[in-house]
């Protein structure tokens, strides 16, 4: 006896019957996970990348440091920036893992082995953000957004540049830390950030490649800046900032005491997305 395939009994079996099989491909462990993406973040700036392309769910691990946005804080933590634990890492199965500069030649290598995409967000010039923003975006499968993304950083950048005051520049010190006292150099993206507002690095340039060495109060002194910048996280930390500084123009002893700036640590000192509201922030200031 021929099955005629037009009833509707056997339509209801072959779809049942397709489900289980599709079920129990997935549950392999040959095929689970497969199209599945899982991000692991080893930067607090490379999160908030992440997160900006879209990808939050997609992000399965991050540092202690990630705390931008507020509920990424609820991720399984991997270890502290720089110092990050390669079993953690590995134990949450990534896909794909970003990290920035000065990611250890020994560890990406590790990590790669393990099967991980390992991406790596490169702060040099603000110049080359743009670029690095739809690398990353493509690497990670989001390249419209990594493009829009890029788009509106070369947009504030071109405000800047705009804005940026014909006249003599101010000089001035970017202070990361205060005790012991740390400083931005001239290669810095964070110097490139107040230049484009009108203010030069005070500090002269060092032939080593360190970002942010470490100054001298004798090297304060002989700087001749005019303006000091630094940076808080909280009114905590800016009213401690401020008496530092009053401190400092104590001890030089000068007839004018050096002006005085402090802005958002988060936003500013972090090569990530919040760099478009410095931006903006630098734009309306008049130094």
């Amino acid at each position: 006896m021929l099955f005629k395939f037009s009833r509707p009994w056997f339509w209801q079996f072959f779809i049942r019957v397709s489900i289980l099989f599709l079920v129990m491909m997935c549950a392999s462990p040959s095929w689970a996970g497969i199209s599945q993406q899982r991000i692991v973040s080893l930067a607090p700036s490379a999160t908030e990348w992440i997160v900006a392309l879209g990808l939050e769910n997609s992000l399965y691990g991050v540092t202690e440091q990630c705390d931008f946005p507020p509920r990424v804080s609820g991720k399984s933590k991997v270890g502290a920036f720089m110092r990050v634990s390669v079993e953690r890492v590995l134990a949450l199965k990534p896909t794909d893992i970003v990290a920035v500069d000065g990611l250890p030649a020994a560890l990406k290598q590790r990590f790669t082995e393990s099967g991980a995409r390992v991406h790596l967000f490169h702060a040099g010039n603000l110049q080359s953000f743009p670029q690095e923003i739809s690398r990353l975006g493509q690497n990670l499968g989001v390249a419209d957004r990594a493009n829009l993304l890029a788009e509106s950083f070369r947009g504030g950048l071109r405000g800047l540049a705009q804005k940026k005051s014909k006249g003599a520049l101010r000089r001035g010190l970017f202070f990361v830390n205060l005790n012991p006292m740390f400083v931005a150099s001239s290669a810095a993206w964070l110097s490139e950030l107040f230049e484009f507002a009108g203010v030069a690095n005070a500090l002269a340039p060092t032939p080593h490649a360190d970002l942010f060495p470490r100054i001298s109060f004798e090297a304060l002194a002989m700087s001749k800046a005019d303006l000091w910048v630094g940076f808080a996280r909280d009114a905590r930390e800016k009213e401690q900032i401020n008496s530092s500084f009053s401190q400092l123009n104590l001890k030089l002893s000068r007839g004018n005491k050096v002006k005085t700036r402090i802005y958002p640590a988060d936003e500013f000192q972090r090569p990530g997305p919040r760099l478009l509201e410095a931006m903006r922030q630098l734009q309306g200031e008049e130094f």
